[in-house]
């Protein structure tokens, strides 16, 4: 309800001046709280605002039904400029103290006799007011909220795939916090959504650190901002989850490349492997990884004895393998991890030597099988047809 609608009947409203009220109350909500100016919010539109507030309010205590819609319009408006939603709410409060003694002092001059009943009103229209205020500032703030996380992801995903020019770029870049050039990696994980990293679209720790997580071609995938020195170990939340980390780059034209390497770093950990993993800190398994359709087929002709077997058996010949090779050839060792005798150790890799053609005694045959066994645990069907 606006001015235009007044009460003529002697009232409550007409006993008052909202006009010099609107200009106390906006005059105290100014001095209490800098955001305002900060915001540049025009006087004029707050004492507006403002007023409708109050002749709801005194509307309401001359008996006619509460009207929410200038509290709706005020937490929206105010969240659309960036004020709080305890500065709208301590708006509130100051307007109430001033209605409160604007209308006690007129019940006291009056002798009414329902001085504490008008009071109680005051509070509950106010309390009213202010939530239906808090549920519209709500609403705005998590509707830019939502819009604000899309337009990051979208601009993620332009920088990631490469599709963005020049002017595209640099609106991408600003929409995520990041200015060229600097120290910038990609970062990939297979961790799923609801098992996300801790800062997903956030801040990090220190100011000049920024990375947006985002789907992409299965993965988990962001870029980041190392400038601020902090070590991108720092992102695996407890340990848990494999995750590759690209080159660093300066400029993010070069973010598409380094998408790439991010994905090769995070498969050269294998499988079943977990922590950080740099681009080319392992470099067979990233040769393996960037060519899984060749890699695989020289595993298999190199296993190609074993494929009579049962897929049981087949598997703890090759785990065999793989635990005798970690351990640098030591039998003893191998049957430790394994958690059997030696001489079964021994066993099975006299199978494999029948079975392969392969001896664990020359050393290329030995790169042979090793080679296979890696691609075995890092290259996955899926990574072969894509």
């Amino acid at each position: 309800m606006t001015s235009e609608s007044l009460p003529t009947a002697p009232s409550i409203f007409a006993s008052l001046d909202p006009d010099a009220m609107t200009r106390q109350i906006t005059d105290e909500i100014l001095a209490a709280d800098e955001t305002y100016a900060e915001r540049t919010v025009p006087r004029d539109l707050l004492d507006a605002v403002t007023k409708d507030n109050v002749v709801a309010l005194l509307v309401a205590l001359d008996g006619c039904p509460l009207d929410l819609t200038p509290a709706r319009r005020v937490g929206a408006l105010k969240a659309e400029l960036g004020i709080s939603l305890a500065g709208v709410l301590h708006a509130y409060r100051i307007a109430g103290l001033t209605l409160w003694h604007e209308v006690g002092n007129l019940r006291v001059q009056d002798a009414d006799g329902d001085y504490f009943d008008v009071g109680l009103k005051v509070w509950s229209f106010l309390d009213q007011l202010s939530t239906a205020a808090a549920e519209a500032h709500r609403e705005v703030t998590e509707s830019r909220g939502r819009w604000a996380a899309q337009a990051r992801i979208s601009a993620a995903l332009e920088l990631l795939d490469g599709v963005a020019d020049a002017p595209s770029r640099e609106y991408a870049a600003g929409v995520l916090g990041l200015s060229e050039p600097a120290r910038f990696v990609v970062v990939a994980t297979d961790r799923q959504s609801d098992e996300r990293p801790h800062n997903h679209g956030r801040r990090l720790d220190h100011d000049d650190e920024l990375v947006q997580w985002v789907d992409r071609g299965g993965l988990r995938m962001g870029i980041a901002d190392l400038s601020g020195q902090r070590k991108p170990e720092a992102w695996v939340p407890n340990g848990a989850g494999r995750f590759g980390l690209s080159a660093e780059f300066a400029f993010l034209s070069d973010a598409p490349a380094a998408a790439r390497q991010a994905t090769v770093a995070l498969r050269s950990a294998g499988r079943d492997g977990a922590g950080v993993v740099r681009y080319g800190e392992r470099p067979v398994e990233t040769l393996l990884v960037s060519t899984p359709g060749a890699s695989t087929e020289a595993a298999d002709q190199i296993l190609a004895g074993l494929d009579g077997l049962p897929a049981d058996d087949r598997e703890v010949l090759l785990d065999t393998v793989a635990a005798w090779i970690d351990v640098d050839g030591s039998t003893a060792a191998a049957a430790q991890r394994l958690h059997c005798h030696r001489n079964t150790v021994l066993y099975r890799l006299r199978r494999v030597e029948t079975l392969t053609g392969r001896s664990v005694a020359r050393p290329s045959d030995v790169v042979a099988l090793g080679i296979a066994v890696l691609v075995r645990s890092h290259v996955s069907p899926a990574e072969i047809s894509a």
